[in-house]
């Protein structure tokens, strides 16, 4: 019976899940994720914003539940992992990393929970995150980062770096055009090379 139990415990289904919307007159592209991997990048030319993952549940009805989902508002394009509660106590906590293709240069704003996070070639960025690491390559605009727990490395940023606020984790920036702020920073080594503006990071932490 124990054995039974184990097993039904390790058992986890997938699903693969994507969403699509034309990119015209598309000006900015909210990302909402839950649990997963999350990697937004943007390519040049592109007609389209599309965004494919992989859902996975410890079952079969919490997995239909899960889907990405795009909605238009204006000129705003929100894509949200749509990830259930999972009430039962057998197996893990159902996850869905998924990868997101906008235009090069548009601006982006992500609210993530938790998983690593990686974006590149995207205008100005804003970024709420809960846990995981986060790595960014390539912006043009500004940048605020509020981030629980993970590290945070940063490059290629054409605009302003603020990082409002920053539980733990190392944080590295290089080859900043404009400010460097740090508002509030927990435990975790702070470095920066190559910044063009002012730079301001807490002394007492």
């Amino acid at each position: 019976m124990l054995n039974a139990i184990l097993a039904l415990a390790m058992f986890s289904s997938t699903a693969t899940r994507t969403a699509n919307a034309p990119a015209s007159g598309i000006t900015k592209v909210v990302i909402i994720g839950r649990a997963g991997s999350l990697d937004v990048k943007g390519q040049s030319g592109a007609t389209e914003i599309r965004a494919k993952g992989e859902a996975e549940a410890s079952s079969e009805d919490v997995l239909k539940k899960m889907q990405l989902v795009a909605t238009r508002s204006g000129s705003t394009l929100t894509i949200e992992a749509q990830i259930p509660e999972d009430s039962s106590w057998l197996g893990s906590s159902p996850t869905m990393g998924f990868e997101v293709t906008v235009p090069k240069g548009v601006a982006v704003s992500i609210k993530d929970g938790s998983g690593s996070l990686t974006v590149k070639d995207v205008g100005e960025l804003d970024i709420d995150d809960g846990s995981g690491s986060i790595d960014i390559d390539g912006v043009t605009g500004n940048v605020r980062i509020s981030d629980g727990s993970g590290g945070i490395e940063i490059e290629k940023v054409n605009g302003n770096v603020t990082i409002t606020d920053d539980g733990s984790g190392s944080l590295d920036v290089k080859d900043i055009h404009g400010d460097f702020t740090v508002q509030h920073k927990g435990s975790g080594q702070v470095t920066y090379e190559r910044v063009s503006g002012k730079v301001s990071v807490p002394k007492n932490r």
